[in-house]
């Protein structure tokens, strides 16, 4: 399993796409990879995760689709949802607060930019 990098010019997060994957198989590459013990059960259909490493300061954010298939619309609704998640998460690590007045310009723009981008790596457009 390969964690697909997603690439934010826009605010340097770090992002990392992983579907089609068991849920033992995401448990061993966190402790693999970050010796971090993935806190979570397969309930889920999908998930964002955010992982902070303390010493460096470096957050990871992982969008996890543990079955995503390209024509699937229940797949793309997880992905929008995952991002939507994740667009937050990132927003607010940047110090942008949402404010329908101020910032929904912002977190509409940025979601649409890195849903996008998932979308043409899954599907490579």
């Amino acid at each position: 399993m390969k964690p697909i990098r997603i690439i934010d010019e826009m605010y340097n997060a770090e992002i990392y796409l992983i579907v089609n994957i068991k849920h033992d198989e995401l448990v061993k590459f966190f402790l693999k990879k970050y010796k971090h013990q993935f806190p979570y059960d397969p309930d889920f259909d999908g998930m964002h995760y955010l992982l902070s490493n303390p010493k460096t300061g470096m957050k990871y954010h992982f969008i996890i689709i543990y079955s995503y298939e390209k024509d699937s619309d229940d797949s793309f609704r997880i992905l929008d949802h995952e991002v939507t998640h994740l667009m937050f998460s990132v927003l607010d690590i940047a110090g942008i607060k949402y404010d329908a007045e101020h910032s929904e310009e912002a977190y509409t723009y940025y979601h649409a930019h890195i849903l996008t981008k998932c979308f043409k790596v899954l599907h490579k457009v």
